[in-house]
């Protein structure tokens, strides 16, 4: 049966879309985009089959790499929707521009808007119009250019991290994206380029364009005409490379900087080479080089925050000898809605060693433009701000090109470069360990998949399987992350291979820590410390890598219930690694939300706060914005705050965390379930179900589609199911879902266990409702049992059991009893010194409630 249109629209652009009869919808729809910007041509008169069409498509493709075309606007909405990092240039034609306008003018993905026709009253009502024109041929012409100033204006720029005191070294901090650029320059620079890496660029452009007959022609004339020599002409006069570079470096995507890599490094050492021969001529005075853009408010405000310290641009960055090319380009930047035109005033001291630059004027397309190209990851100091024109809102910035960089960000950059065992020179297979440290786990997959097809060493099969279980097992493939390390395991005992027990060791580190994501503790426990065991033979425990076994093994201990346990291994693994880590490695931080969770398992939420801020501190610094440990992180710091009472900025971190899984378009992946599960708790926590549902349905799909079955988070999202149904006295599913959730804490957790402790509680709780109290007695002093012995007499998490209890014996008339737990409640509370709570608000009711408990309980309550 043939998909319908909207059916091919959500196969994430991977074929081009054929349309059916009468109607035009993505006619040449690609693969995953490319490049950053895009062209949208809308025409609701368009036909697929006119000579009209033919030529439109023909012009703009003759000038720009991405085109689209529709002549249906819900169509075209659906599919804009769909991008994440692209930028739209939105074109429309036809009688009806003025319905039109205001509908796509509040898309975010749409950059600027053109229109084509004799009408010109809306470039004044909306911000967002750049031109208006007669027919489309003076637009194409200009569309080259156009483009190539968007992407200028979408450069990498990384600033100091916000936040700082103004301290001399905090003047220096760069956000981390600089870093990792910085990372992936010493690899592609360093790394040896054999002569495949040409064909294999070719072979993946001829993929992603396969349906482009102009950009097949361009890559067919780059496949026979490039060398290293020309890289500077390729990168100025061809638009699919100039965009697929600065994507690549802006976004730091992963295949991309693989497969560009050795124009990359062309690229950089021709502007090296043209930078010596540039500075032999030049006298010892000052240069000054211009650049105009746009900034969007939010970069602007972040510039003007900065002044006197670094920023940089991670890109190639583009720049002008003529002051007027400058300052042309930032007022024409300042006309579009939410952006600043910016004049940088570049100062080059020619005998400071930084990063190089030559002038292009020769291969530009622009050659009266005055050219000069700097190198990938430059910095500068911001010297000073002044407001040209406060009404075009357009502003000069001095910068100083410097050999500064952020001291903190060093060492972390030179510990990755220890971490990752980088060899001299690098290889790809560092660039595929980069891909896992900054969070892009498909890419990384894709790699290791082939290269485990081409190569034809065990010791490169050993190595991949290992990197293809850890990533599954981030992704929550977890049967897939089993069989990988089932291949390696096979493959050590059956070829003797040399250092064996490295390998065996590795091995049953990774299988102990799938287990425990599994909820097979038991099997955890006993892998982790066979690799323990074979850690203590080849090394001493006091180093860097007994670390990873003593977290391990704290985990195993915390999803136990063994909190003191688990405390005291992450404890110890927080004395290591403060001996041999720098201050911000993200093992730290790691180890923080550890120590952090088990204080808020104990009911310690200001020392959990303490350790969770801590650790979001770090990431906060050293990981790009949008990485999913980050997002992991802020989940955890958001539950903190919430047992802290503070439900404002337990919601600001959720929506945080939200927001980075949305933005990377992993809302089906298994770390993006907890999320929703505590977002869900957060609504419930409002009593507003309808969202509350909408989050846990959510969570319970994701849960049920990538965890085996009957593992214990299941349990918990139909404990927060029981809690809906029951605050909206739907006693029978509340009963239902807290038995569900009931059977799998028995079967997956031992009898002592905390969270089945929560279990019998709930069970209680819903059965006092609906006057069960036999039966919820039965459970609730289960529950007190595991409690007390876990915990003590006197823990805090024993005041609404014991609440509970005593509503269950006043309503059999069993006053004393009840009175009995009332007074042990109080006396539990008032021993912590914990805040009022609803706990101690439900006691209250109860004997308001009771005449006979108010007669019979003479204590003071005030």
């Amino acid at each position: 049966m043939k998909k319908s249109t909207c059916e091919l629209l959500s196969d994430d652009f991977s074929q081009i879309l054929t349309c059916p009869a009468q109607q035009l919808n993505p006619v040449r729809l690609m693969r995953p985009v490319l490049e950053n910007f895009l062209i949208v041509y809308f025409d609701e008169h368009l036909d697929e089959n006119g000579e009209d069409f033919q030529n439109t498509l023909t012009q703009l493709q003759n000038k720009v790499s991405e085109v689209v075309l529709f002549n249906d606007m819900d169509i075209c909405l659906q599919f804009m929707n769909q991008l994440h990092n692209e930028k739209v240039i939105f074109i429309i034609s036809g009688s009806h521009k003025e319905n039109l306008v205001p509908e796509i003018h509040i898309v975010p993905q749409v950059d600027s808007i053109y229109l084509i026709g004799t009408n010109s009253t809306y470039d004044k009502q909306w911000n967002k119009i750049n031109g208006v024109y007669d027919n489309i041929r003076p637009l194409v012409e200009s569309l080259s250019k156009i483009v190539r100033q968007a992407n200028e204006n979408n450069v990498s720029i990384s600033f100091q991290s916000t936040g700082q005191n103004e301290s001399d070294s905090n003047k220096n901090r760069l956000e981390p994206t600089f870093m990792y650029t910085g990372l992936f320059k010493k690899v592609l620079l360093e790394m040896d380029h054999d002569s495949q890496s040409l064909n294999t660029l070719v072979a993946y452009y001829r993929e992603k364009y396969a349906d482009k007959s102009k950009e097949l022609e361009s890559i067919t004339e780059f496949e026979k005409e490039y060398c290293p020599n020309k890289a500077i002409w390729y990168y100025s006069k061809s638009t699919f490379v100039f965009g697929m570079v600065n994507r690549a470096l802006r976004f730091l995507e992963g295949d991309l900087l693989i497969n560009m890599g050795f124009f990359i490094r062309d690229l950089h050492y021709q502007i090296e080479q043209r930078h010596k021969e540039y500075i032999s001529k030049s006298v010892d005075e000052n240069l000054y080089f211009y650049r105009g853009q746009g900034l969007s408010f939010n970069d602007f405000e972040k510039l003007k925050t900065n002044k006197g310290r670094l920023m940089s641009f991670n890109c190639f960055l583009s720049t002008s000898s003529d002051k007027k090319v400058g300052k042309m380009y930032a007022e024409s930047n300042s006309d579009e809605e939410g952006m600043f035109g910016v004049l940088f005033v570049i100062t080059v001291d020619p005998k400071i060693k930084s990063t190089p630059f030559a002038n292009i004027e020769r291969e530009s397309n622009y050659p009266e433009e005055a050219e000069i190209l700097f190198s990938m990851h430059s910095v500068f100091r911001i010297e000073d701000i002044e407001c040209l024109d406060k009404r075009q809102q357009v502003y000069e910035v001095q910068l100083t090109l410097t050999a500064d960089d952020d001291p903190e960000l060093r060492q972390l950059f030179n510990q990755i470069v220890e971490d990752i065992k980088m060899p001299t020179p690098p290889t790809k297979e560092e660039l595929r360990t980069l891909l896992l440290w900054i969070g892009q786990y498909d890419t990384a997959e894709k790699f290791y998949l082939d290269l485990l097809n081409q190569s034809k060493l065990l010791i490169d099969e050993i190595y991949c399987y290992i990197n293809l279980g850890r990533i599954n097992e981030r992704l929550g493939k977890y049967d897939a992350a089993f069989e990988y390390y089932a291949k390696v395991f096979s493959i050590v005992i059956n070829a003797r291979c040399y250092k064996a027990d490295n390998f065996f060791r590795t091995y049953y580190k990774e299988v102990g820590s799938l287990y425990c994501e599994t909820g097979d503790y038991s099997n955890a426990l006993i892998c982790l410390e066979k690799s323990l065991d074979i850690h203590k033979k080849l090394h001493s425990l006091d180093n860097i890598e007994a670390d990873d076994h003593y977290n391990n093994i704290g985990m195993v201990y915390y999803h136990m219930g063994k909190y003191d346990e688990a405390l005291s291994r992450f404890n110890q693994v927080l004395l290591i690694s403060k001996k041999f880590l720098p201050p911000n490695h993200i093992n730290l931080a790691h180890i923080h939300l550890n120590i952090g969770a088990c204080y808020a398992q104990m009911q310690d939420h200001t020392t959990a706060l303490s350790h969770n801020k801590m650790a979001v501190s770090i990431l906060e610094k050293v990981l790009p914005d949008n990485h999913p440990s980050l997002a992991n992180a802020y989940n955890t710091f958001a539950g903190t705050y919430k047992d802290n009472g503070n439900v404002e900025e337990a919601f600001i971190y959720y929506q945080k965390a939200l927001r980075i899984h949305e933005e990377n378009g992993s809302t089906n992946r298994h770390d993006f379930a907890p999320i929703c599960l505590n977002l869900g708790r957060m609504y419930l926590y409002q009593h507003d179900y309808d969202n509350a549902m909408l989050y846990l349905n959510n969570a319970l799909i994701i849960f049920q589609q990538t965890l085996p079955e009957g593992h214990e988070s299941l349990a918990v999202v139909y404990c927060a199911f029981g809690e809906a149904h029951l605050n909206q006295e739907d006693f029978v599913k509340a009963v239902s879902y807290y038995e569900k959730a009931l059977h799998i804490y028995q079967a997956c957790l031992s009898d002592d266990h905390p969270n089945l402790a929560t279990g019998y509680k709930n069970m209680g709780v819903v059965y006092c409702r609906i006057e069960k109290y036999e039966e919820a007695l039965e459970c609730l002093e289960k529950c007190l049992a595991i409690l007390k012995k876990r915990l003590g007499d006197n823990h805090s998490s024993l005041v609404s059991v014991c609440i509970e209890i005593a509503y269950a014996y006043e309503k059999q008339g069993e006053y004393g009893i009840s009175i009995m737990y009332l007074q042990k409640a109080l006396g539990i509370h008032r021993s912590s010194g914990l805040p009022p709570c609803p706990e101690m608000r439900r006691l209250l009711h109860l004997i308001e409630t009771s005449e006979t408990l108010r007669l019979r309980l003479a204590i003071n309550f005030n």
